[in-house]
C-alpha cells in the first residue's frame, strides 16, 4: 500500500477525509483526519489535549496550515468510510506514544492498519546510538585496559593510546550519522518520486522544493548530532569515573541533544 506526502500551501487543497500532518517546532509530526474545510479553517479529528497521557480523540479547528502536509495513498477507504471510522472513535482515550498515537489513529482511519513510521524512525536513531556507543565503549575499554596493563611506564604512550581511542570514538559516531543521513536522503528522494507518480509532472517543482527542505533538515539534524556528540564526549571524559563510562554517556547525551537542536533549527529555517 503505497503512500507519499505533499506540502499544503492553501486550504483549498484539502478535502474531507484527508490524512494530514504538520511539522511542529518541538521536532515531531502531528497527524489528524480532516472532517471539513470551511471559511478558510480546517476542522479535524485528532488525538488532542494539553496532556497527551490523558488526551482523547476529539474535534479541533486548525487556523494555521504552516508546515502542513497531506498524504496521498494508492489505495485507501473512501471519504464516507474514513469519516465514519474517525467519528466512531470520538471521545476515546488511551493515548500511547509508541502503540496508540495520533499517526496510528489517522493511518487506521484511512487504511485499517495502525502504522507509525515516525516511531520506527525514532527507534532506528536509538539503535544507531546504541550500536555506536557499544563500539565506542569497546574501543575505549580496550585502550584503557592497555594503559592499565602498561603499569604507567610511559606517559607519552598513555596519551597516544587515549588520543587514538578518542579519535576512533569520534569516527564511529560520524560514520553512524553519515549512514543515517544517507537513509533520510533516500527517504526524501523516494517520497519525491512516488508523489510525482501520483499527482503528475506538473507538481515537480513544488515537490522538488519539499524534497530539498527534507534533506536540508536531515543535514542539520546530523550536524547537530555530531557536534553534540563531540562536545558531550569531551565534557564526559572529565567525569571522575572510568573514562569509558564518562565519555560514552557524555557523547550519548550530547548527541541526542544536538540532534534535537539541529532538527529544530532545520524546521525553523524552512517555516513560511
Amino acid at each position: 500500500m503505497g503512500v507519499s506526502s505533499m506540502k499544503v500551501y492553501s486550504v483549498s487543497e484539502l478535502t474531507a477525509g484527508d490524512h494530514v500532518k504538520w511539522k511542529r517546532i518541538p521536532g515531531y509530526d502531528h497527524h489528524a483526519i480532516v472532517e471539513t474545510v470551511a471559511n478558510g479553517r480546517v476542522h479535524v479529528i485528532e488525538f488532542s489535549g494539553p496532556d497527551k497521557s490523558n488526551g482523547e480523540i476529539e474535534r479541533t479547528v486548525v487556523d494555521d496550515i504552516t508546515q502542513m502536509y497531506k498524504y496521498i495513498y494508492d489505495r485507501c477507504y473512501d471519504v464516507v468510510t474514513v469519516l465514519r471510522r474517525a467519528r466512531q472513535r470520538l471521545g476515546e482515550k488511551g493515548y500511547n506514544v509508541f502503540t496508540n498515537n495520533c499517526e496510528h489513529f489517522a493511518s487506521w482511519c484511512k487504511t485499517g492498519y495502525e502504522k507509525c513510521p515516525q516511531v520506527s524512525s525514532f527507534a532506528s536513531r536509538i539503535c544507531t546510538y546504541e550500536a555506536e556507543s557499544a563500539v565506542a565503549a569497546l574501543l575505549r575499554g580496550s585502550a584503557f585496559a592497555r594503559v592499565v596493563a602498561s603499569g604507567g611506564k610511559a606517559f607519552v604512550r598513555s596519551c597516544a593510546v587515549q588520543g587514538v581511542s578518542r579519535a576512533l570514538f569520534g569516527v564511529t559516531f560520524v560514520v553512524g550519522e553519515a549512514a543515517l543521513f544517507a537513509y533520510n536522503c533516500f527517504r526524501a528522494q523516494d517520497n519525491y518520486k512516488s508523489a510525482v507518480r501520483r499527482v503528475g509532472d506538473n507538481m515537480k517543482p513544488r515537490l522538488k522544493q519539499q524534497r530539498n527542505e527534507n534533506i536540508a533538515e536531515a543535514g542539520y539534524e546530523a550536524l547537530g548530532a555530531v557536534g553534540g556528540t563531540v562536545v558531550g564526549a569531551a565534557i564526559g571524559s572529565f567525569i571522575p569515573v572510568v573514562p569509558v563510562v564518562g565519555t560514552v554517556i557524555g557523547g550519548l547525551i550530547g548527541g541526542l541533544g544536538g540532534r534535537l537542536l539541529g532538527k529544530l533549527f532545520g524546521r525553523f529555517m524552512h517555516r513560511r
